[in-house]
């Protein structure tokens, strides 16, 4: 009985949650603020793991989130999620993983009245994966709901991105990771006005 209560709470919070999300109208834009990426590490060999989190910056009065996250599943395989202390609320979800492949859905947390919402900096999330191949997966973020305790929209805040590159490429610039023909790193030369590799001695070895 007791676990069939604590079912309906939750049940019924999520609903409210989402009645909010859809009920919510504008507010003003905030573009001081930033929802930022970062991984680390951000240039890992297979078999490392790699935390991505996710913050938010500059942010005034915020009540809740719901956000979808997007990486390469080639390169990465996802572990785990986990929430971050900054807002301090209800974890509705650590996400609806791979459906499609490469993205988690709808990660979301709220607080809960009569809280108020928090100002300033801080962890929102984290997300751990595992490298399981060598190359680059960009981090990015979309399907972003931000609203305040008066639950309406906050519009206009920056949204940063991340990306991890697993193992050493051949022809990875530190400038431009475009320019890449798959095979083991060598002393290829990079032209970057094409973005193609041209082999000076390929002797197809790994790089050390």
């Amino acid at each position: 009985m007791e676990r069939f209560k604590r079912k309906i709470v939750v049940t019924a919070t999520f609903l409210i949650f989402v009645q909010l999300l859809f009920s919510a109208v504008s507010a003003g834009p905030q573009p001081g603020a930033s929802l930022t990426v970062s991984a680390s590490p951000a240039n890992p060999n297979v078999g490392d793991t790699v935390t991505v989190t996710i913050g938010v910056t500059g942010i005034s009065d915020l009540f809740g989130y719901s956000v979808d996250i997007h990486y390469n599943n080639a390169v990465l395989q996802y572990s785990s999620t986990n929430q971050g202390s900054y807002l301090g609320g209800f974890w509705l979800s650590g996400g609806v993983v791979n459906n499609p492949p490469g993205q988690i859905r709808q990660v979301a947390e709220t607080k809960l009245p009569p809280s108020l919402g928090v100002t300033g900096s801080g962890t929102l999330f984290t997300v751990t994966f595992q490298a399981i191949a060598n190359g680059v997966s960009d981090i990015t973020l979309s399907n972003i709901e931000l609203y305040d305790s008066a639950s309406t929209l906050i519009t206009g805040v920056n949204l940063g991105s991340a990306t991890v590159t697993v193992g050493t490429l051949e022809c990875n610039t530190p400038t431009d990771p475009r320019c890449n023909d798959g095979n083991p790193c060598t002393d290829d030369t990079c032209n970057l006005a094409t973005y193609t590799c041209q082999n000076t001695n390929d002797d197809q070895n790994t790089c050390t």
